[in-house]
């Protein structure tokens, strides 16, 4: 089976940028979260994804959208967590394993995540970077 490659790969410097749109919307950065991508599934070798912050419910509801700001929110559910260690091209590599887990547990991956940027990788060395990744499943 072939690996899924990415259109567009996330990176936390288009995440980042997404903070003046957030605060053009009427936030300020203490109102955010951690960075995130969001996977929605995948279909002929092209993955579903969105990146932004993750926000209290309190505060989604003061902002207003705009063309560069949607708001959404990620479906609850049953979700595997691991902790990713090291730089983001290497990713790929923990979402495949938390996909054979599920599978060796016997569950059935529902194909859809996110990725929790939890380091600053502007003073965070590369092997350093912590990056938290859930993948729901049933």
């Amino acid at each position: 089976m072939n690996e899924l490659q990415l259109k567009r790969k996330p990176n936390l410097t288009l995440l980042l940028s997404t903070a003046k749109v957030l605060v053009d919307c009427g936030l300020n950065c203490e109102q955010m979260g951690n960075p995130i991508s969001a996977y929605f599934g995948a279909k002929d070798g092209e993955v579903d994804f969105s990146g932004g912050y993750f926000i209290s419910k309190e505060y989604l509801e003061q902002a207003k959208e705009t063309e560069l700001f949607k708001k959404f929110q990620l479906e609850g559910g049953e979700f595997y967590k691991t902790n990713h260690i090291g730089p983001y091209d290497k990713l790929s590599q923990t979402w495949k394993q938390v996909h054979e887990q599920i599978a060796k547990d016997g569950k059935k991956s529902l194909k859809i995540g996110f990725e929790k940027y939890i380091s600053n990788p502007y003073v965070t060395k590369p092997e350093e970077l912590l990056t938290e990744v859930y993948v729901k499943f049933e």
